[in-house]
């Protein structure tokens, strides 16, 4: 399938490593949080790193591959293609609470006991799959792969849910440093 040049760089453009670099950096500090009983973090290393993300590329990638700027279609379909995904995101997170209500009789966490642990990366996970989908980065796909598979782990062994966001961290942030070099 022949794509345009704008498909082209948009789909190079997300593929440079900087955004891996920041969300293995973000996944790597929220691991740390969790470990060091400072669950606080998770809510202030995505406020702190998002921000961060255009001055990294504008210091790291732009001066080697030049600052690119989309069409205003472009930019309309990425807008609406994430309502679309927060959208999703939305109605599944909705569906699963009611269907987990329903299985558990109200109960709540209490009914699944350790299985809580697993959770916060499976959630990641979904919101790590969904940047994917959206950007087309397949890595990410494979950071959400690596997440879902993480969880279980943290279940069987009754151990810190930091553990599968510090493993993935470093991975993603490694990628990402390599891919930036």
């Amino acid at each position: 399938m022949a794509q345009t040049l704008e498909e082209r760089m948009f789909a190079r453009y997300w593929g440079d490593g900087a955004l891996e670099l920041l969300s293995g950096v973000g996944l790597l500090l929220i691991g740390i949080g969790w470990l060091v009983d400072q669950v606080a973090l998770a809510a202030v290393v995505p406020a702190v790193l998002v921000p961060l993300y255009q001055p990294v590329r504008a210091r790291a990638v732009e001066p080697y591959a030049g600052h690119v700027t989309f069409s205003a279609r472009r930019d309309a379909r990425q807008r609406r293609h994430a309502a679309r995904m927060i959208a999703a995101g939305v109605a599944c997170f909705a569906f699963a609470l009611a269907a987990f209500l329903l299985v558990t009789g109200g109960e709540g966490p209490r009914a699944f006991g350790s299985l809580v642990g697993g959770l916060p990366a499976v959630l990641v996970a979904g919101m790590a799959a969904a940047v994917g989908v959206s950007l087309g980065l397949s890595r990410m796909l494979l950071y959400a792969l690596l997440l879902v598979l993480l969880a279980p782990v943290v279940v069987l062994l009754d151990t810190n849910p930091g553990w599968p966001f510090v493993l993935v961290g470093v991975v993603a942030a490694a990628v990402g440093g390599a891919l930036l070099l």
